[in-house]
This record gives structure tokens, sequence and C-alpha cells, in this order.
């Protein structure tokens, strides 16, 4: 298999705005895919602050790692979130809500099937505490997204602070690390490198989530922190 080029991507765009129309037609009966995150805080922040800062870089091929229901709608704003948006879970039983450009691989397998420099930003939101916990676990993704971005691309990640989902000590990342890889803690536009938030889970009569109960409004209840930090590739000390 020869490894997918920034033009492939771009080749698909059509196809892959016409995919997500369809898909997003066939999830629809109800509440919209994102529906349960409308409102919530850090999405508030993400949707009318940061994508759109991100969106005046004018991004042509995007990865973002992991996907779900809540995710599908993004793939209908090509000028908010990339023209070729490529998405990858290894799950098989979400590969209906990645894009039309999905891989049901581990992100650190994509440098198998995709050649190097070819994005312009990685989105890694909420990954960590699933499955890269460790230390050493994180460094082979770390070391994965520098094979993948271009030089002076965006790497945009967050985690629940103090968390590990899958259990044992909590997750923590290093600065160290990515700086070794030529990653910078540079921010974008007037944004800083790091924006932290309570995070919230909301409650809901018919859904119940952890921290709610029965028989009560809509509600933003309070779970724990997270934070999302914005990191430039190989752009020496600028």
């Amino acid at each position: 298999l020869s490894n997918f080029t920034r033009e492939d991507f771009l080749k698909m765009q059509n196809d892959r705005i016409r995919y997500a129309k369809e898909r997003c037609k066939l999830l629809e009966g109800g509440a919209a895919p994102h529906d349960v995150l409308e409102g919530h805080p850090t999405q508030v922040w993400l949707h009318t602050v940061l994508f759109p800062e991100l969106a005046k870089r004018k991004f042509k091929v995007v990865l973002d790692v992991g996907v779900q229901y809540y995710t599908s709608w993004k793939f209908t704003k090509p000028d908010l979130y990339g023209q070729a948006y490529v998405t990858v879970d290894p799950g098989l039983s979400v590969v209906q809500f990645g894009g039309v450009n999905h891989f049901v691989a581990h992100v650190e397998e994509l440098p198998s099937y995709i050649a190097p420099a070819v994005f312009d930003a990685v989105y890694f939101a909420g990954v960590l505490g699933r499955g890269p916990n460790t230390r050493e676990q994180q460094k082979v993704v770390w070391t994965t997204f520098s094979y993948l971005l271009r030089p002076g691309g965006y790497l945009v990640y967050s985690w629940n602070v103090n968390t590990s989902i899958d259990g044992g000590p909590p997750v923590e990342v290093h600065k160290e690390d990515l700086e070794a890889l030529g990653f910078n803690a540079t921010g974008v536009g007037s944004l800083v490198w790091e924006k932290c938030f309570p995070w919230y889970h909301l409650c809901r009569p018919n859904k119940l989530l952890p921290g709610c109960k029965k028989n009560i409004p809509d509600i933003w209840r309070h779970i724990k922190p997270t934070c999302w930090h914005i990191w430039r590739f190989g752009l020496g000390n600028r």
C-alpha cells in the first residue's frame, strides 16, 4: 500500500463532504450528533474561540484522533476544521462516525500508511488516559505526530487533569518530551498555549451520568478539570 500524501487527501475532498452530509442525515432522528455537548463550557470555547482562530491559518489537511457520535458534524465545516479532514480510531464499533478519509488503526500505526509531513494540524482531544497513559506510551504518540506534521504545523491536545480513565496513576504530560522532538508551546493568535476549564457532565433526567441524579433539570455538573495545549512543530525557538 503506497503512502497517502497531502494531494491524495485533497483529491478526496468532494467525496468527503458528500459522505459527511449523508452520514449526518443517517444520524439524525432525535438529538443531533453533537447535541449532548451543546452548551458545554469547553465546547463553547472550542467552537467560538479556538477553532475560528485556527481557521485563519487556512489549514488544508487535518488529522482528528478518536471519533464518536458527537464528532461527526465537524466534517461538514471544511472552512473551520480543515478542507481534507482525516480521522483515525482503532474501534470497529465507531467506524460509522469517521470521515471518508478514516483509518481503523491506533494513531502510532499511521506512519505505515501516510507519508511524512502531510498534516497542517493534529487534534488530539481527550485521548490521553484512554490508552497512551504512561510517559513512554506518550513519547511514541508525540514521535508519531512529529512525523505526520509539516514544519509549522499545530498540535492541539487536551486531557482530564489528575485522571486516568483506564485506571492506574494520573496522566501527566511532560513538556520536555515534546520540546525534544521540536515542538514549541506557542499558542495561536492571541491565545496562550494553555487553557484550562472545569470539566462538566450534562445531567439529564433521561440519561444518567456520573454525579447525576434522577428527576433534576438539565444542568452542567462539575466533575474534574480539563486543559487544552497548543503547540507548533519544527520552528526552532520561534
